[in-house]
């Protein structure tokens, strides 16, 4: 006979270290789990918080949400303190981690966002919207792929295809979630617009932005207008895919993509080409930019204050040529952008 009842388990895990995203009312934390012989992340939110059925809501949603581009539950369990949520561990981190250990060339942003914007599609397909899409959110598989993570403030959509959220992360936060109570698939898409634009910029950049934003007397205002984030693209960035960006972040939600698929379709279309793999290296004088052209190591500097442009490459012996159309002098950032990106 079946037992109608459901039946109280056991978990078992040793904490080995905390992980750098805490929540007010939660912890994430690495811990090996005994019954699994694995490790795991752990994340622990407080009962107290909370009605029951909060307390797996983010875990039913993760459940329902299975796909290759969705960081998958391993379990969810309480105890008389706090509930906790088992995922995967990655060691290598987020899309934010690896951006504070270097700049990401154009061709790993499209190649990211693909993964990660194919994840979000199929749980929009699933009636959800995430309302929290950020580099922190964004999962890098031991295979080097981006998986979107992180469901806590996700909703699932009325029949008129709204959802009201909790609360949003103000520097992703879209124009309309200023004014509208409901929000809908579009607000997604500026978040994306906003995560992949700062993958573009790097951290430095948009911090500035951001510390620029709350100086002024009305950030709301330069949201609501559309003149944040900056849209100040590096010069290696190809108009293909600033396009892209600035569409998912028009302050009119109907300008916007209206579905993540259409976004795919534009990243997809995006030809491999060798100026899409410079890496830049900013410093306060000059900004370098090293890339393969042809087969061989390129690198270019731009002397901002003397606005100068020298270009060299790597030969087989290990010697470095002068590259002749890329050394010029009284360069204009059209000119470095057009050698960055032609």
């Amino acid at each position: 006979m079946i037992n109608p009842f459901y039946i109280d388990a056991h978990i078992s895990f040793k904490e080995i270290r905390e992980l750098d995203e805490q929540g007010k009312n939660s912890r994430v934390i690495l811990a090996h789990d005994k019954n699994l012989d694995c490790n795991l992340v752990i994340k622990e939110i407080k009962k107290n918080i909370f009605d029951y059925d909060r307390y797996f809501n983010e875990a039913r949603k993760l459940y329902l949400s299975a796909h290759p581009n969705v960081v998958q539950i391993q379990y969810a369990a309480q105890d008389s303190n706090n509930i906790y949520l088992g995922l995967p561990f990655y060691k290598n981190g987020s899309i934010h981690n690896l951006m504070n250990e270097k700049f990401l060339t154009v061709s790993e942003i499209i190649r990211y966002s693909i993964q990660f914007l194919s994840g979000l599609y199929h749980i929009h397909t699933k009636g959800l919207i995430h309302f929290d899409i950020k580099p922190n959110n964004i999962m890098l598989s031991d295979r080097d792929e981006a998986l979107l993570s992180d469901f806590g403030l996700a909703e699932k959509i009325n029949d008129a295809g709204f959802a009201s959220p909790e609360m949003l992360y103000n520097l992703h936060r879209s124009p309309e979630s200023f004014s509208d109570e409901e929000l809908d698939f579009t607000t997604d898409i500026y978040e994306a617009g906003v995560t992949m634009y700062r993958m573009l910029v790097g951290h430095e950049q948009f911090n500035n932005e951001a510390d620029q934003l709350h100086s002024t007397n009305n950030p709301v205002e330069l949201i609501l207008n559309g003149s944040f984030p900056f849209k100040n693209y590096p010069l290696h960035v190809p108009r293909s895919i600033i396009k892209i960006v600035n569409k998912c972040l028009e302050k009119n939600k109907k300008d916007r993509y209206q579905s993540v698929q259409q976004i795919l379709n534009d990243l997809s279309k995006i030809e491999s080409a060798d100026s899409l793999h410079w890496r830049i290296h900013p410093s306060k004088k000059e900004i370098v930019w090293i890339g393969i052209k042809k087969g061989a190591k390129v690198t270019i500097e731009f002397d901002m204050k003397k606005n100068k442009c020298y270009g060299r490459k790597e030969l087989s012996s290990g010697k470095h040529q002068k590259i002749s159309e890329y050394c010029k002098d009284a360069v204009k950032e059209s000119d470095i952008r057009s050698l960055l990106t032609k």
